[in-house]
This record gives structure tokens, sequence and C-alpha cells, in this order.
């Protein structure tokens, strides 16, 4: 079998880590028992560069010197915006000789500008997906997808995404025990599908403003709800107090529901969305948006001390929901309404 080879493109203000992330996890493959890589890098001259932070790279080889690789891996970085022309010249003509060509990051602006992601599927850092589309309009941009694979091409979002498509191209190189073997040795705390949003549910949580959401990465917290949920009857939530089940474990695999706008994120703790008001999953009992908590109370009422118990609670509390507007659900809402509330709940998940 023939060594696959990797050749990263070196120049002036690459991103230090959108080079060192996937040469790390290539140069793992090695140390987990796979087949090592041949890993060189390269500059258009052969002389050292800066990378952005002032870091100095000395590649192996000039450009034109370099052998053709099997896998072709483009960096980005502020240096992109004002590459040397001469590194574009060169991908557009040699390039395509690769079997696999790899951007991370603004790296995807270079593979744009020399023609390669015409008619293709690409992605780049977040912050650049309208810049690409705009200037290359025959490229398809999908600004959400942390890695896209088109053919032989492969594009990451940001930074450490080029990490997470190092990782798929070694699985797809060496086998799913590789890939998990050296995510362990690098300490990644989350292999990340190609699908997952750039801005991951984690990300938001860490972000977010609101108490309660950071709550979702209080260990005290979610170690107590795992050990209740473990020893008790029944474990209800109300709204976006699925989250914190979901962050704790107990939802794993099970079909639950939340505030509407908090679906993704509730999936992106393992959990299997659903639209309903209140969904009952073994003794695991979750209800939807603020109101939808009365239903859930009625329902897990009438299952522990039967229908006309729960009957007589919902005459004497007279809930009889009549709403003035049709709007309750996003299914049944206007489109305006659904998008301005969706726009004030970012905090959750887009």
């Amino acid at each position: 079998m023939t060594q696959r080879s990797v050749l990263v493109v070196l120049f002036e203000g690459v991103q230090s880590l959108d080079v060192t992330g996937p040469v790390e996890v290539f140069a793992g493959a090695g140390q987990a028992d796979g087949e090592p890589y041949a890993i060189r890098t390269t500059s258009l001259d052969g002389m050292p560069v800066r990378t952005s932070s002032g870091l100095r790279l000395t590649p192996d080889c000039a450009l034109p010197d370099a052998e053709t690789p099997h896998t072709l891996l483009v960096p980005g970085g502020k240096g992109t915006h004002c590459t040397d022309p001469r590194l574009v010249d060169w991908l557009r003509e040699h390039a395509r000789r690769a079997e696999r060509i790899v951007s991370v990051c603004s790296g995807a602006l270079l593979l744009a500008e020399g023609g390669l992601l015409d008619g293709r599927r690409a992605t780049t850092h977040w912050a650049l997906c309208t810049q690409m589309a705009e200037e290359y309009p025959k490229v398809d941009v999908e600004p959400d997808p942390l890695f896209v694979r088109d053919g032989r091409i492969a594009t990451s979002a940001g930074v450490t995404a080029g990490i997470d498509l190092a990782l798929a191209l070694v699985e797809e190189d060496h086998g799913r025990d590789i890939a998990l073997s050296i995510a362990r040795y690098l300490v990644v705390f989350l292999r990340r599908p190609g699908n997952q949003a750039q801005f991951s549910a984690q990300l938001a949580v860490q972000t977010a403003r609101r108490e309660p959401l950071r709550e979702l990465q209080n260990e005290t917290l979610l170690g107590w709800l795992r050990t209740a949920s473990a020893t008790s009857a029944w474990t209800t939530s109300v709204c976006t107090g699925s989250l914190l089940l979901g962050a704790a474990g107990p939802l794993k695999g099970r079909h639950a529901t939340s505030h509407w706008p908090a679906w993704d994120s509730l999936a992106a703790y393992g959990a299997v969305p659903s639209g309903e008001r209140v969904v009952i999953d073994g003794k695991l009992v979750t209800a939807a948006g603020v109101s939808a908590g009365i239903d859930m109370g009625l329902t897990l009422l009438g299952k522990v001390a039967g229908d006309e118990c729960a009957q007589v609670v919902q005459l004497r509390t007279e809930y009889d929901p009549q709403p003035p507007y049709d709007a309750g659900s996003p299914q049944k809402a206007p489109a305006a309404v659904v998008s301005m509330l969706r726009d004030k709940s970012r905090y959750v998940q887009q």
C-alpha cells in the first residue's frame, strides 16, 4: 500500500492552528497503529513564513519543487487577503493533481479564487461566508456546517473545525477506531460531525447571558439531576428545563420536547425532539414552553391518581384555554412573528 502524503501550503499571515491542528491529527495516525502519513510543508519560495500570531514556520520545500501529494491542505488566516497571486496561480494549475484537496477556514477563499470550487458546495469561517458567496457566485456556499465534502474537495469552517475535518478524513482512511484514538490522545472534548452548526449548543451555553443557561455547565447540578433521575418514579421538565435534563444525560436517546426555539439544542444533547406539548417516554415527562407545564401537570396527575382526579383539578382551576389568537406554535403563528421571536431567542440555538 502506497503511503498517503499530506502537503501543507504555508504563506505569510497563515493561521498557525489551521496548520498545526490538522497536522497533529494526521501525525497521530502512525502513533495510533494506523499507516503513518508522510507530512510535508511548503511555501511559495521555500522561505520561512510568519503566522498571524508571529510564529515562524520553516517549510520543507519550495512550492514548485513539491511532489504531487495525496492530500493537499490549504490553511487560512489573515494572509489570505493579500496572498501572492503566484500562489493562486499554482493552485489553479496544480491542485487538481492531488487525490484530495482540503481547505481550513479562509483557505477556501484561495481555492475559490483558483476556480477549484466552481460548481461545488463549500464552507468557510462563518464571518466570511457572505463575502465568499458574493465574490464567488459559482460556489454554493453553505454557512452552517463545520465542514463540507463535495467529491474529492473538503472545506472546513473556522480554525478548530480543521481538526474535526482531519479526524473525519483519518476515519475515512484508517477507520473509526484510529480516529477516536487520536481524538482521545489530543483530548478533543467532542468529536463533531460535519453537519453540526458552527454555532453549537455547547457554545451557545458558554456565551449565554442568562443564568439558567449557564447552569447547563454546572456539574454539581447536573450530577444531582443524574442521581435524582436514577431513583425517581417520574422525572419531569417544563420549557427549556429539558435542556438541563439533556445536559445531565437522562434524555439521551429519548423522545422529549422543549420550548420550540430550543429543539435543535435538545437534539445536540442526544434527545429526539418532538413538537408535542407533552411527551412521555417511560418515566420521563417533558413539556413544551411555559403554559404546556399545566398540560403536563394534568397529564401526570391522570397517570398517578386517575382521570377523574385530574379532571377535578382542571375544573377547580378553570383551566379551559380559549386564546384570542391562534398563534401558539411555530406552525400556526405568522412567519413574521416566528422570525421575531427566533431572533430574540438566539441564546438558545439556531
